[in-house]
């Protein structure tokens, strides 16, 4: 909300990414920018469907008060689009996706997946791991070296935790991190299941000198 408010201060452009938002996050899944109310103060909203939409492709979106400058968008954009372009059927598939997506049942699962990454955030936490702060589902765990997060991924690997690796240039240098994507499929194995396989690594996590004091 900070950023939104100095931004129409300083009358400057904001852009909010909600591909990791748009589905788990507000009412109906709208969003966070949604659920704080900036809906007609964000000048554009990117979004990926391939997140919690399993679809296709991504868009961009701005509040009426914009409508003039979608024909210029449009064509401006048009290099960029290629093998991206929706089809019908992609179409369909995500018509019926923000159906369920905006239903009552989702509202269960969203209320699930929040506290199962709340959850799983703050046992890492308390074991002693610098873990970023949030309430998302996406779960980064700083490792520092390259060569500390592929230790750790092979352990990990070994008791059945997967996460996404984030290596240099897609992190600063000397901040590689393990990423959990958490879903609102875990049941309480599967949740005890990477508590203790953090468990577990801790002797390594102590010898590689990652954990908090």
């Amino acid at each position: 909300m900070e950023f939104v408010k100095l931004a129409h201060e300083t009358k400057s452009m904001i852009v909010v990414d909600e591909s990791h938002s748009v589905g788990t996050h507000g009412p109906n899944g709208r969003g966070l920018v949604a659920k704080h109310g900036l809906t007609q103060k964000v000048h554009f909203l990117t979004l990926s469907l391939s997140k919690a939409f399993a679809g296709r492709a991504g868009l961009i979106a701005f509040p009426k008060y914009n409508e003039n400058f979608k024909k210029y968008f449009a064509f401006e954009s048009r290099p960029a689009i290629f093998s991206s372009a929706v089809l019908s059927h992609d179409i369909a598939w995500l018509d019926l996706a923000l159906d369920y997506i905006s239903s009552a049942e989702a509202d269960t699962l969203r209320a699930k997946l929040h506290n199962t990454a709340i959850r799983i955030r703050d046992h890492l936490k308390r074991l002693g791991f610098c873990v970023d702060s949030g309430t998302e589902q996406i779960i980064a765990v700083m490792l520092g070296s390259e060569w500390n997060l592929k230790r750790l991924m092979e352990e990990m690997m070994d008791r059945g935790v997967f996460g996404a690796f984030f290596i240099p240039p897609a992190t600063p240098t000397g901040e590689a991190l393990l990423r959990l994507t958490i879903n609102s499929g875990l049941d309480e194995e599967h949740i005890q299941k990477i508590i203790e396989a953090f468990e577990n690594v801790l002797p390594l996590a102590k010898e590689m000198g990652i954990l908090e004091s």
